[in-house]
């Protein structure tokens, strides 16, 4: 048996082995970072959503001039920018706070009828960051909040 041969086999099937499993680290590695991103989306467009649960919260129920409408009373698109650890997130996001008369809104929060509550439709809108597999895709977050009047007409 040639020895020289021998060990030249062995030096291919041992590169081969390391290629492969160089290959299935990379395919794994970015997988990873490519769910992180979209996870990290997924979580500040819940956390934008929490937000706007509250600045809601603590808005006059019954007033027609909120932030998040125009002067005809039709809902604005908000921008949000986002800052995570001093730094500017590239995904932008784009809130509207609109009734939801699917779900029985009446227009009450926003001085269009007397009731006691209304319920309000939260659509969170943005575009998936670049290096996913879904990059440039669109993508909503839609909630439903239902508002009470409190006591004293707040």
């Amino acid at each position: 048996m040639n020895r020289a041969a021998f060990s030249l086999l062995e030096i291919v099937i041992s590169v081969s082995l390391v290629a492969f499993c160089l290959l299935v680290f990379l395919s794994v590695a970015s997988t990873s970072l490519r769910e992180g991103t979209r996870t990290r989306s997924e979580i500040l467009a819940d956390e934008a959503v929490m937000n706007t649960y509250e600045e809601i919260q603590g808005s006059h129920f019954g007033d027609p001039n909120h932030w998040w409408k125009d002067g005809a009373g039709n809902p604005n698109n908000v921008d949000i920018v986002v800052v995570l650890e001093g730094r500017q997130v590239a995904t932008r996001f784009t809130r509207q706070v609109e009734v939801a008369k699917e779900h029985g809104g009446t227009g009450a929060f926003f001085g269009r009828k007397q009731a006691e509550y209304d319920v309000l439709k939260i659509s969170l809108s943005w575009t998936e960051g670049t290096g996913l597999s879904s990059a440039g895709a669109n993508k909503t977050k839609t909630s439903y909040l239902t508002v009470w009047k409190r006591p004293g007409g707040r």
